[in-house]
């Protein structure tokens, strides 16, 4: 008995650790990108100069944590030779930095890009290049600060550096939330009906929009992206809150886009459903109304959460058809707007990865409250009665 525990012991050893190398590889990118969120911009990208911490000639083991502001001004900006006038602004510039804010250096690669904008890029390279590798004098010391100030932008909108330009970020939160709210609702009031008639009616027709419905699968939304803006842009035309650029005009589109699949996969859930409880309520007394709100749609509940769910979800991270069809700051969703932080060289990966983490909290409550629906509602549909 105990030889055949431990053989079990040792067949499932493997599966194991599959499944714990498989767990590591999914939550890392998920790990980092949280721990990115708490992290500042400059922590991120390269080991920061540790500018409190300087090497003392005599005794190279030594911090000197307290020196004079001119001492670190001077260290700092001696090898900077001034090949140009712009070049010698910089230093006087920087240097003036350096001495008003003293020992707060955090900020200094950001305050470098700010002043050398009317540098050549090969000079500011050559500077850059003198800060970090070829200044002797100073120490390298990888950067763990933990700052909120990432979360802090998703609120105010307003990053340093950013030339007093607000991100409507609130506002790209609120745009997801609402346009995955109305489409969810929309497409689970449309599926379930078409769903309910395709499964227990028959009209003329049904099966060309079964077939309709599975070729529509075939094609991927990227090949209807022009069909997409010429009906959005002909459509606006006669009714311009549902054009290109608007709210509206999108949610169309999504509801376009997310139909077909959610009514095939409720259309295999109905039909594990025996006919003889439509039977049973007739011979009762009721009626197809009836029938399918007090009977059909108790029993249906779990498919009713799987198509909510995923398509909230789908609908909350769309990013390829949003970014074609709005372009106005305003009604960007959030997807789109992330994509702000991580172009050229205004990269913000702290930024970025702050605004995702609090962008995914809404997925993962519903995904949270509403898991065992899921598992019942795929489950089930396979089973037939």
């Amino acid at each position: 008995m105990v030889r055949q525990n431990f053989n079990a012991v040792l067949k499932n050893i493997p599966i194991h650790a599959f499944l714990i190398i498989s767990s590591f590889i999914i939550l890392l990118p998920i790990l980092y990108m949280v721990s990115t969120a708490f992290r500042p911009n400059q922590a991120i990208l390269a080991p920061m100069i540790d500018f409190n911490t300087w090497i003392d000639t005599n005794n190279t083991d030594k911090k000197l944590n307290k020196i004079s502001k001119r001492k670190l001004s001077h260290t700092l900006l001696k090898s900077m030779i001034s090949v140009s006038p712009a070049s010698g602004t910089l230093q006087k510039a920087l240097n003036s930095w350096i001495y008003s804010n003293g020992k707060k250096q955090s900020d200094f690669i950001e305050q470098f890009n700010i002043h050398a904008q009317t540098l050549p890029d090969d000079i500011r390279d050559d500077f850059l290049s003198i800060i970090y590798f070829n200044n002797n004098e100073m120490r390298y010391k990888y950067d763990v600060r933990v700052s909120l100030v990432n979360f802090k932008f998703f609120f105010t909108g307003n990053y340093p550096n950013s030339g007093g330009y607000n991100y409507p970020v609130k506002k790209w939160f609120y745009n997801s939330m609402q346009i995955s709210s109305i489409v969810t609702f929309l497409q689970v009031f449309i599926v379930i009906l078409a769903a309910f008639a395709i499964s227990r009616f028959r009209f003329y027709g049904k099966k060309a929009i079964i077939l309709l419905i599975v070729v529509l699968q075939i094609f991927p939304a990227s090949m209807m992206m022009i069909a997409f803006y010429l009906m959005l842009d002909y459509l606006g035309k006669i009714v311009p809150t549902l054009g290109i650029d608007t709210i509206p005009g999108l949610i169309i589109m999504y509801l376009g886009a997310g139909v077909p699949l959610n009514i095939w996969l409720a259309k295999s859930y109905f039909s594990t459903l025996p006919d003889s409880l439509e039977e049973s309520a007739m011979i009762d007394g009721a009626n197809y109304t009836q029938i399918f709100f007090y009977i059909i749609i108790p029993i249906i509940t779990p498919i009713i959460a799987v198509i909510g769910i995923l398509s909230f979800i789908a609908t909350y991270n769309e990013f390829l058809l949003a970014t074609f069809l709005i372009t106005k700051p305003e009604n960007l969703t959030l997807p789109v707007g992330l994509s702000f932080f991580m172009d050229g060289e205004l990269v913000r990966f702290g930024t970025f990865s702050a605004i995702a983490v609090i962008g995914s909290i809404p997925v993962l409550i519903i995904w949270l409250f509403f898991q065992k629906y899921i598992i019942a509602g795929l489950t089930h549909s396979s089973v037939k009665e």
